[in-house]
């Protein structure tokens, strides 16, 4: 990575695009210190300078949760920073402690938070004031469950996102954003498809010619797809598929 230099990239290039695209600014990195040699580092200094770029709405995901509810420096100044500037400090409590830790995490500063897997995270979350993010993606099916706040115990819907994380180029291509074409709930078919996706299945041969050699290609948009998935990718070797677990696939 090249830390701000980096993020000042991306944030420039989205303005370019024929779409509104929202950056935070990344507020840990480097995400395990101590357990990495990433390539630059970003501080409170690297956070408040990124506050006045134009495109930047808040700070990304306060994944260090512990340092938050324990009062590390560095993360309460970039927190501060962000708050100066009066943008949004998203959250990422990874936990199912919903005691004092989770309070003292929530009382730091994060507004919403997309960690949520049960029932009880949703009604905790919007309860202390945050927005819970109901998550979707290739390996996270936290909406059923969390939705219930909504549908059975009548919490105002206002307080609640629908989003994504996590998900894979082959599950968009395949199944959509936030769910598959015509409605299929993705969310019951999730153990068919973890229990199946090793099986490599051919629908239709895929034409050779769109496709650069050696480059890894979504399986739903070549007509190959793992059973009951739509997710993985295969790669055009020499005229010759193989799939992303090295297994040549044929007609």
């Amino acid at each position: 990575m090249t830390g701000l230099p980096g993020v000042r990239l991306m944030h420039d290039e989205a303005a370019t695009l024929p779409i509104n695209v929202y950056v935070q600014m990344p507020s840990c990195a480097p995400s395990a210190p101590g357990l990495e040699t990433p390539g630059a580092a970003i501080g409170p200094d690297e956070v408040a300078e990124a506050m006045t770029w134009p495109g930047i709405i808040g700070l990304g995901e306060m994944m260090n949760f512990p340092g938050v509810y324990r009062g590390d420096d560095k993360m309460h100044a970039e927190m501060a920073a962000t708050m100066r500037a009066g943008k949004v400090i998203g959250g990422h409590y990874a936990a199912p402690d919903l005691g004092r830790a989770f309070h003292g995490y929530v009382a730091g500063g994060p507004a919403d938070d997309h960690e949520g897997t049960r029932l009880e995270d949703a009604v905790a979350r919007v309860r202390q004031g945050m927005k819970a993010m109901l998550r979707l993606g290739s390996a996270w099916y936290d909406v059923a469950a969390q939705v219930k706040a909504i549908t059975e115990l009548g919490l105002d819907s206002r307080n609640f996102i629908l989003c994504t994380d996590d998900s894979h180029s082959g599950t968009l291509v395949g199944e959509g954003h936030c769910g598959p074409p015509g409605g299929q709930d993705r969310e019951t078919a999730a153990p068919e498809r973890e229990s199946n996706h090793r099986t490599v299945r051919r629908r239709t041969p895929p034409p050779i010619g769109p496709y650069p050699q050696g480059m890894w290609i979504p399986l739903s948009a070549c007509g190959t797809r793992r059973a009951g998935s739509g997710q993985g990718c295969v790669r055009l070797v020499e005229g010759r598929w193989f799939s992303s677990d090295k297994h040549e696939l044929t007609s």
